[in-house]
């Protein structure tokens, strides 16, 4: 319940920040919209190239701390951030393994993740 209420607080802030073309575990967004949109732009704007990415096993092995150094760009408070920290080492059980993954800041945590990849060259 705690990481549900956390993640209505952080997410808007987030999401002012995405880049308009990242349609992944985004709110009002889907796959179906993503390939509507590609759909335009090759037929409009004669775009010939389209880019997907899927790491397998990517955000199961991102280091927490750059992580939790991405997030506090846009979170000040240190309470919420004592949360998201301690979320992201308490992890999830999953076919009685531990994974390190929090599973309501999981989509935020890939989103933010997304975006930060995005600006990178």
């Amino acid at each position: 319940m705690a990481q549900a209420a956390c993640k209505l607080v952080i997410e808007p802030i987030f999401e002012t920040n995405f880049l308009p073309c990242s349609y992944g575990f985004r709110p009002r967004r889907s796959a179906h919209l993503a390939i509507r949109q590609i759909q335009r732009a090759m037929t409009f704007a004669k775009q010939t190239q389209v880019i997907d990415a899927d790491i397998t096993g990517f955000f199961d092995n991102v280091r927490q701390p750059l992580l939790l150094k991405l997030v506090a760009r846009r979170i000040s408070d240190p309470r919420v951030l004592k949360l998201i920290r301690g979320w992201l080492q308490a992890g999830v059980m999953e076919d009685c393994d531990r994974r390190r993954e929090s599973s309501c800041f999981r989509q935020e945590k890939r989103s933010i993740l997304i975006h930060a990849l995005s600006f990178m060259r």
